[in-house]
């Protein structure tokens, strides 16, 4: 068969990723064609490499294009389409569809969102000039804390409604700022004619700034950045673009205070989702949690299909007094609320309830924006003065030697939330305590969400309030032989979300 497997969040490599590649393996591997499709270009060893998985008989298509109008048609020459996109309801026109569902969102139909989506975002699409990334610049990582996006060898950008004559200005930072460098950046077009008016450095800001006269008959010109540099050696990154008329400051409006009307200019929204949700004729859930709000928020029955979790990666090794955390640091959604581990670990030491050994581990990156650095920054300075270590670009091979040392796993998701309300907030599967279970290391969760499936009695312990966790912690750090049993508990529990087990559940539903 003819198979795409769709992740539009392809090169945040999370969680959702490893499902989507997962899939993309065991059936390239069972002898399907498989297209593993992102609207970003992605580098296929850089995934295979951070995901563990093999793509060598996988072919990586970028979809550049954001409006459902222009997607919906690439999904037709399918015969299966595997949308495992968070939260994107993409309708399908594949012969046969699954969704796969991280966790849903309510649909709720209101007269202003027939108003905005109806009437007001398609004006807008044909009023504001509205830039799109198509190739290249990278969609996740930021410039350290500038807010701009690290740059490849070349990189596309189109404007939308422009008039045939603009000026557009760049200002482009370098980490190692020569005139040399300023001059390896040019510029070119397939469909625009493009001139040099002013190129100037910021020493500043270590910005190179490019101001640029595009000519182009065509309202969408195509715009190329070239590096004629090494980027691995040297890193580029776009800091902002700027087209000089009052129709991109209305875009640059919407897209500083009203978000959500940002996103869905790019025509990624619908006002029926519903609609996109009925061309899918199988709905998979990550965990019976996810299943029942999907069933409550989408009306959709959904089947269970773990996620796959490389737990042959993870042995228990010669353990230490370590308490490990694995996550990204931001705000809001689900969190992983580092601050209350901190907290607790605080209260713990002062109180003299864990001795001077003892050690809390955090390993995760952070996510873009000044609000998540913030909350990082937050976190540190409350853990200043104790044994608190902060991992944010560990290799894999680091995090594996964390996980073989750690004895206990503290997860905090969800924990001061309200589940009937915000249910997203709270940890839907839990692959990184999976991965901890497998090492051996004995996990205190939060008694909510997907983790209450994870852990069971005989393999952790859910704790319920900051005085449970702390309670729990003692008694497992207090005796050596329950910490064991617990142990070998969790490293057996591991093994029922395994990736071979995933596989075969796979193949179920693809291949009925």
């Amino acid at each position: 068969m003819k198979i795409a497997i769709y992740d539009k969040w392809l090169s945040a490599l999370g969680g959702g990723e490893k499902v989507a590649t997962v899939m993309a393996e065991v059936l390239s591997k069972k002898g399907h064609d498989v297209d593993l499709v992102s609207n970003f270009e992605v580098d296929k060893k850089e995934v295979q490499e951070k995901m563990g998985v093999d793509l060598s008989s996988v072919n990586m298509v970028a979809w550049y294009e954001r409006s459902y109008a222009k997607l919906i048609p690439k999904t037709r020459k399918y015969d299966m389409f595997i949308n495992v996109s968070f939260l994107d309801h993409l309708p399908s026109k594949a012969k046969r569809s699954i969704y796969y569902v991280h966790f849903p969102t309510p649909m709720k139909r209101t007269f202003l969102g027939f108003i905005k989506y109806e009437k007001i975002l398609p004006i807008l699409r044909r009023f504001l000039i509205i830039p799109e990334i198509k190739s290249g610049i990278n969609p996740v990582d930021d410039v350290y804390t500038r807010g701009g996006r690290w740059l490849d060898k070349e990189n596309t950008i189109v404007f939308s409604n422009t008039p045939k004559s603009f000026l557009l200005v760049l200002r482009i930072f370098v980490e190692q700022l020569t005139l040399r460098s300023l001059k390896s950046i040019s510029f070119d077009s397939p469909n625009a004619r493009i001139s040099l008016e002013d190129r100037y450095l910021d020493y500043n800001f270590n910005v190179g700034v490019f101001k640029l006269r595009v000519n182009s008959a065509n309202q969408n010109p195509v715009i190329k950045i070239i590096i004629n540099e090494d980027t691995k050696s040297n890193g580029f990154g776009l800091v902002s673009m700027g087209v000089r008329n009052f129709r991109f400051i209305l875009w640059n409006i919407l897209k500083r205070y009203m978000p959500r009307y940002e996103m869905a200019l790019y025509g990624s929204s619908s006002y029926k989702p519903g609609e996109g949700l009925d061309t899918y004729k199988v709905f998979l859930a990550n965990s019976e949690f996810t299943k029942f709000w999907t069933k409550k928020y989408l009306d959709k029955d959904a089947e269970i299909l773990y996620p796959p979790v490389d737990i042959d990666q993870f042995q228990p090794g010669r353990k230490k007094n370590i308490i490990l955390n694995v996550g990204r640091f931001f705000m809001g959604g689900h969190s992983k609320k580092q601050d209350i581990l901190v907290s607790v670990f605080k209260k713990m030491v002062d109180e003299k309830m864990i001795d001077s050994s003892w050690e809390l581990h955090f390993v995760g990156g952070v996510a873009g924006g000044k609000e998540h650095t913030d909350y990082l920054n937050m976190i540190r300075n409350e853990a200043k003065g104790y044994k608190v270590y902060f991992h944010l670009f560990l290799s894999f091979e680091g995090l594996k030697k964390l996980y073989s040392q750690a004895k206990i796993y503290w997860h905090a998701t969800g924990f001061g939330e309200d589940k009937a309300r915000d249910p997203i907030t709270f940890e839907h599967f839990g692959i990184t305590v999976v991965e901890a279970m497998a090492a051996g290391v004995v996990p205190i969760v939060f008694n909510g969400g997907g983790l209450t499936e994870t852990v069971s009695k005989e393999s952790g312990m859910v704790w319920n309030s900051q005085r449970e966790l702390i309670t729990m912690t003692k008694q497992l750090i207090e005796n050596k032989t329950f910490m064991e049993t617990l142990s070998e508990g969790a490293v057996k529990r591991s093994k029922y979300f395994s990736k071979d087990r995933f596989g075969k559940e796979l193949l179920k539903y693809v291949e009925k």
